[in-house]
């Protein structure tokens, strides 16, 4: 099994080194947002948040994918490999931030920025995904990828809850010592996965890199407005979407 979870032999050989690095990138940023997933529990219980702030790191999160509409522009004529790297780096750096204060404002502002700037990558994520699988296998590719990281994540969501119930019902000194320990943890695990994805080694077209894509900000909302005024399908999907998180929400 282990053998075919990281060696994806139905994959062409120059791909299967993308997969390994891939796949260890989504399963360890999966353990970290399995455990950072508890951060609204943990500043409810914890440090008696209230209600109004628990919306803060979603709303965050939804900031970085405003700033997408002009860093993929941004990105289209760059290196792709430093707009996953840099942002992700910030990310793990700010989750471990959260584990070294008893605020609940600052402990899910902080949470929220570590979204924001994961948020933030997964353009250029999709860029090398792109590039580096054929389009015949990617589907597959990532489909396996999506399989193994959800399972993590609710394993890690679940363990973590788990170890934050019985440690905040022992004591409430050990619940704190526990949730810094469990953040700090979130923290590295998502440096460690950026750390691999940083290891594929992007095949990039060098007409790409030398194109002229100007970013212009205004121009890319236009553009993305227009879609949906212009979309059916699109102005459905978008409803869908809004639906279902306004319910994950509430």
């Amino acid at each position: 099994m282990a053998s075919w979870l990281f060696s994806a032999p139905t994959l062409p050989e120059a791909s299967r080194r993308t997969y390994r690095f891939h796949l260890l990138y989504a399963v360890f940023d999966a353990v970290a947002g399995g455990l950072i997933a508890t951060a609204p529990v943990i500043a409810l219980k914890e440090m008696s948040a209230p209600v109004w702030q628990l919306g803060l790191s979603l709303t965050l999160s939804g900031a970085g994918m405003l700033s997408t509409l002009y860093l993929s522009n941004w990105m289209a004529s760059r290196p792709k490999m430093p707009f996953v790297f840099l942002p992700g780096v910030a990310s793990a750096v700010a989750t471990s931030l959260m584990a070294f204060t008893n605020n609940s404002l600052l402990f899910l502002f902080l949470g929220g920025v570590g979204l924001m700037f994961s948020t933030i990558t997964r353009p250029a994520v999709a860029a090398i995904v792109r590039l580096n699988y054929p389009a015949s296998h990617r589907g597959q590719a990532t489909g396996e990828i999506r399989a193994w990281s959800s399972l993590v994540f609710v394993l890690a969501f679940l363990a973590s809850s788990a170890v934050l119930d019985f440690a905040s019902t022992y004591s409430e000194s050990l619940g704190m010592t526990v949730v810094r320990g469990l953040i700090l943890l979130a923290g590295a695990m998502c440096l460690i996965s950026f750390l691999l994805f940083h290891g594929i080694r992007v095949e990039e077209d060098p007409s790409d890199l030398a194109a002229d894509y100007r970013p212009h900000v205004l121009q890319s909302f236009r553009e993305a407005f227009a879609v949906v005024a212009q979309d059916s399908l699109y102005r459905r999907y978008v409803l869908v979407c809004l639906l279902y998180n306004f319910a994950a929400m509430t």
